[in-house]
């Protein structure tokens, strides 16, 4: 909230301004009354000084005339305090609606300053304040989300590194203790498990990246067929071990799209990645759609309630089998980051007749 101080300042210097131009205007207003009257009443004087006797207003006329004037100056009086008590009244109100959005912003800081920002200021009918508070508000959700994803992103990466952290400082404890032979094999698991942690870094560095980048993607016409092209050149040797071959499908000129090359060209290279290490097919084909772009496999492909699972961080089907081959379960998860920071819609779905699987991008209308 608002300093007390500060508050009080506000509201008092609301009302004493209302209540000074009120009395103002009373007092002139009466001023102005008391001097008409008096003229008017020395004019009457005057009149009937200069009649006759027999055409002078009766006393009880005078007096009557006399009465009103007092009636006058009763009323001129009560009206003004009335004026002076309704101006109080609105000072304080006025003053009320100005210091409590400003006490809801001030505590909305306050809490944003103890990392508290499940907070959602309500806003105010006052136009002034109403930019302000959604502002804060804004600013308070997208620190929130950033808040969840940093205790997220600790929690999986502990998860993940307890593995190989604990096998390394298992087979060192050992050889240490004598229990263990210091072998070139057993040297080459811990080196392995040692590799394992730096690419996990790694793709943890490039997800952090690629979500930080979303407002910032260095769009331009890029040709899917060049990229499809040089990935399919850095995976030849791979995919020939494997006996795997690669297509394209692209329409008539749909193989140019708005978009970060370098973005796409890690999306590519990740699903391909993915499709020589655990697809077990034969082929992998990228084609063109209406109002996007496809990526699709012709192996075993997976069961459909774990379509969805797949782009989640650390999300592995099968975790002994993607250990063994060195997967993170973070390479698609890179995949939907990148669709993402383009505006695209990304869904897996089973391949061509049922077989495989098959990654299916649309751009945005």
């Amino acid at each position: 909230m608002l300093p007390k101080t500060t508050a009080s300042k506000i509201t008092l210097a609301i009302v004493i301004v209302s209540m000074l131009a009120l009395v103002f205007t009373s007092a002139i207003t009466v001023s102005k009354t008391h001097t008409d009257v008096a003229e008017y009443l020395q004019r009457r004087e005057e009149i009937m000084m200069a009649l006759p006797a027999n055409l002078r207003p009766a006393p009880a006329r005078i007096e009557f005339l006399e009465q009103f004037t007092r009636n006058l100056y009763t009323t001129t009086i009560t009206t003004s305090f009335l004026s002076i008590g309704f101006a109080l009244f609105v000072g304080l109100f006025v003053a009320k609606h100005i210091t409590k959005p400003l006490n809801q912003l001030t505590q909305g800081i306050k809490m944003l300053q103890q990392n508290k920002y499940k907070i959602t200021i309500p806003v105010t009918d006052t136009e002034e304040f109403q930019e302000t508070i959604e502002e804060l508000n804004y600013l308070a959700e997208q620190l929130d989300k950033a808040e969840q994803l940093r205790q997220e992103l600790i929690s999986d990466i502990s998860h993940e590194m307890k593995t190989p952290v604990t096998s390394i400082v298992g087979q060192l404890q050992g050889i240490m203790d004598g229990v263990l032979e210091p072998t070139p094999e057993r040297f080459e698991v811990i080196q392995d498990q040692a590799q394992r942690l730096s690419e996990m870094v790694d793709h943890m560095n490039d997800y952090t990246r690629i979500r930080s980048l979303h407002s910032n993607v260095e769009k331009s016409t890029v040709d899917l067929k060049e990229r499809w092209k040089k990935v399919v050149d850095l995976f030849e040797k791979e995919a020939k071990d494997a006996g795997i071959g690669f297509d394209m499908k692209f329409k008539r000129g749909r193989e140019l799209i708005n978009a970060d090359k370098h973005m796409v060209e890690r999306l590519i290279t990740n699903i391909v990645e993915n499709a020589i290490s655990y697809s077990q097919g034969t082929k992998i084909t990228i084609g063109s759609h209406r109002n996007g772009f496809y990526i699709e496999d012709n192996g075993v492909g997976v069961d459909r309630n774990q379509e969805k699972k797949l782009f989640e961080r650390f999300y592995r089907i099968d975790k002994s089998r993607n250990r063994n081959t060195g997967g993170l379960g973070l390479g698609l998860a890179i995949v939907k980051e990148i669709a993402s920071a383009h505006g695209w819609t990304v869904k897996a779905t089973s391949g061509t007749n049922g077989k495989g699987l098959r990654f299916f991008f649309s751009f945005s209308s």
